[in-house]
């Protein structure tokens, strides 16, 4: 190995100009957010709220010349979510810009860093999507899809788990604001997203995953054109999907569908109208609690957003420190993920 070992002490290594981003990986779940034009920039005050319709008012039956009873009916509550933030930050100092410029740059570090960063953070940002921002250690970081799936007492007789907690200061759990399973009240459940037992009479997925799918689907289904965009798995529990369904898989064209392939997201099912597919961000493992194993979630892109105080998804800038003779870059992004009406979503999880 001699030569070889004098080779290299002597000679310029022939590299590659240019970075080559390998951990590039498409996101579905903000593609489509784009698409659908539900990121919404420049909002402002402290803190967002909307108006929720929870309860219908009451139809009674009347007979003639009764006397009529009249009272306030509050049919309305209100949802309130804070905003929350993201830094990225990296430092060149004025001696490592010096070294590298000239041929001696096989990557230039300075030039174009902000725009490396942004797409760094665009990609670390998708995971944010599932988390659960509600968690102690998760205080700063937005309200993922997981802020507002909390479970408790699931047994594993039950294909519906049971809700608990709370999201935007309203009670997630099934009748805390009147109602019953059977009267088809919506203040029953009208806060309360879909939360499927992925254990159900301890079926895994791998055998049970198409009923568990279809159980999802229409529990979220509200009418004809208000129903699930689209049912993100991870990987592992897509392979299993598509290992139970192997001879009956097939894409069906719909406008949902088109919406995906045009996007270049042609790797997914259809089952029952709903396009099923992976994303890389889509976590194995509850961070609520760790014994329950994630499949994936359903989206209804129409009944959420997500909320930058920023007029763009983050902002950069770059300042030159003369006390540390240091170029500094700086990303930064405020807002949240608005969570708009929760029932309309649902986890794949094993509850119990």
């Amino acid at each position: 190995m001699a030569e070889f070992e004098r080779v290299l002490a002597t000679s310029i290594e022939d590299w590659a100009k240019g970075l080559h981003e390998e951990q590039i990986k498409n996101r579905v779940a903000l593609a489509m957010l784009e698409k659908k034009k539900r990121l919404k920039f420049n909002v402002s005050a402290p803190q967002t709220s909307w108006t929720v319709g929870f309860k219908d008012h009451e139809l009674t039956g009347y007979g003639d010349m009764e006397t009529i009873n009249f009272a306030r009916v509050v049919t309305e509550k209100k949802a309130t979510i804070d905003y929350r933030g993201y830094v990225m930050t990296d430092a060149v100092s004025e001696k490592e810009k010096l070294m590298n410029r000239g041929k001696a740059a096989i990557v230039n570090i300075i030039e174009d860093k902000l725009d490396r960063m942004k797409a760094a953070w665009k990609r670390r940002f998708c995971g944010e999507l599932f988390i659960d921002g509600d968690l102690a250690a998760n205080s700063k970081r937005f309200q993922g899809i997981d802020t507002i799936m909390n479970e408790s007492g699931t047994a594993n007789g039950d294909e519906i788990g049971t809700n608990a907690g709370s999201y935007a200061g309203i009670s997630s759990v099934k009748g805390t604001y009147g109602g019953s399973a059977t009267d088809n009240s919506p203040e029953y459940d009208f806060w309360s997203p879909v939360l499927v037992n992925t254990g159900y009479n301890s079926t895994e997925w791998a055998a049970g995953g198409l009923e568990r799918l279809r159980t999802g689907i229409k529990h979220t289904t509200f009418g004809h054109d208000d129903k699930l965009d689209l049912v993100l798995l991870n990987r592992g529990s897509y392979v299993d999907l598509l290992n139970l369904i192997d001879g009956s898989e097939r894409i069906i064209a719909s406008s949902k569908n088109a919406d995906l392939m045009a996007m270049g997201f042609g790797d997914h099912v259809e089952i029952d109208g709903c396009p099923v597919t992976w994303d890389i961000d889509v976590p194995t493992v509850d961070e609520q609690a760790a014994t329950d194993t994630v499949i994936g979630y359903g989206l209804n892109f129409s009944a959420m957003q997500l909320l930058f105080l920023n007029d763009t998804i983050a902002t950069g800038r770059m300042v030159f420190d003369e006390d540390q003779l240091a170029h500094k870059f700086l990303l930064s992004t405020f807002g949240n993920c608005k969570w708009i009406s929760p029932r309309k979503f649902c986890a794949f999880k094993s509850f119990a």
